[in-house]
This record gives structure tokens, C-alpha cells and sequence, in this order.
């Protein structure tokens, strides 16, 4: 697709796409608990024992080296009901999250179901499949744009009948993408690239825009 423009030197602008597919092969998991008591010490001292059957899972899973990655936080502040549309204040609650990711794709829904039934004091939020190069992919995905950029250029002077070589790079730009298809979780950053699940593989897309002009290049 391009597009006229008279801003500035800019004569024409061409976006192209560009894609990559490639297997996921990296699972991340989350798992948060909440304790509420009157007392910060008190919320915390309950958020530990609630947390016992987690952690005693979890060591189990490093034992295994089921394992690839681990993050966890904890925290504790001030709670609070609502009562007749005010918000008071409860007491405090103490909050623990543990991430985690693996490499071992045929346990996903095996340590989802088993997370799931370690206690009602979990929320245990859907798998996120990911690509562990997802660099990798994404410049991979940035070349075939930039390839598609070029055809276009290509074929739109010579249907001019004009010489593109003579056309120089004003600018460039990515633009966002985000897909949600089947059961993978999108994952998109601010160059514009997503993943999506496409028949047990993530497609790595990105629009890249690419102003030209004639004249000499601006730095």
C-alpha cells in the first residue's frame, strides 16, 4: 500500500509487510495469592501459609528442571470495602505473584491443571506461549518488510516510468499490529510486531513505512 504526500521533501510513501513464522517453543505461567487481615503482619503471616502448597510445587518443578525462567514479587498496602459508595478502609492485603516459563511444551496443560487444583486461593492465569528468540524472528520479520517496501517502489516507478534509484530515504516508520487468533496470547512491543497462533506456530508480522523524497538524505 502507499500514499501521496507533500510534507515536506517526501514525494511518496510506501508501507509493506513483512512476516516470519516460527514454532513457540517457550510457556510462561502466573500464579497470584492474596491474603486480607486487620494487620500488615498479620495479612503477611497468612499470605505464607497459603503460599506453602505453591512453593512446595514449584521446588518440585525446579527438581525436574522443568524450569526455564522465574520472576516472582511480593507486597503488602492497605485494603479496602465499599460501603453505601464510599471506599473504606479494611484492613490491609499482602499479595504474592510467582511467573514462571518452560521449555517442556507437551506439560502445558498438565501444569495448568495441576495449578489450578493446588488451591482456591490461586488465580492462575491462561498459559502464554512465546517465541525464546523473539528477536530473532522479529528481524527476520523487519527484513521481509523492507524487502516488500522495495518491490513496491520498484514497480510503482517503472509503471511511471520513472527511475527509483534517484529517490532517496526521508524517513521510516513501524506501525502496531495486534492479533488475537486460535488459543496463543498476542505479545506486541512499539515496533509494530505481534505474535499469533497459526497452526502450532507464531507469525511474527510487521508494517514498516518508508517515506522517500528527492534530494540529498536527512540525517
Amino acid at each position: 500500500m502507499s500514499e501521496l504526500s507533500t510534507r515536506d521533501s517526501v514525494v511518496v510513501h510506501i508501507t509493506g509487510t513483512g512476516e516470519h513464522r516460527a514454532p513457540f517453543d517457550l510457556v510462561s505461567f502466573t500464579v497470584t495469592c492474596k491474603a486480607h487481615a486487620q494487620t500488615s503482619r498479620e495479612a503477611k503471616k497468612k499470605l505464607d501459609g497459603e503460599l506453602q502448597p505453591l512453593l512446595t510445587f514449584f521446588a518440585g518443578l525446579e527438581e525436574r528442571g522443568v524450569i526455564a525462567r522465574k520472576a516472582s514479587t511480593s507486597d503488602v498496602g492497605y485494603a479496602y470495602k465499599r460501603v453505601d459508595r464510599e471506599h473504606l478502609r479494611d484492613g490491609f492485603e499482602a499479595t504474592y505473584m510467582l511467573v514462571f516459563s518452560t521449555k517442556q511444551m507437551e506439560l502445558v496443560n498438565g501444569l495448568f491443571d495441576d495449578l489450578t487444583e493446588l488451591s482456591d486461593e490461586y488465580i492462575v492465569s491462561s498459559p502464554s506461549y512465546l517465541i525464546e528468540d523473539s528477536q530473532g524472528a522479529e528481524s527476520e520479520a523487519l527484513k521481509a518488510a523492507w524487502e516488500d517496501v522495495q518491490r513496491q517502489l520498484k514497480e510503482q516507478c517503472e509503471l511511471l516510468g520513472k527511475n527509483h534509484e534517484h529517490l532517496v530515504i526521508c524517513y521510516w516508520q513501524t506501525g502496531d499490529t495486534f492479533e488475537s487468533h486460535g488459543k496463543g496470547t498476542v505479545r506486541a512491543n512499539a515496533a509494530g510486531l505481534s505474535d499469533r497462533l497459526f497452526a502450532g506456530k507464531a507469525v511474527v508480522k510487521v508494517h514498516l513505512t518508508v517515506g522517500y523524497g528527492i534530494g540529498n538524505k536527512t540525517s
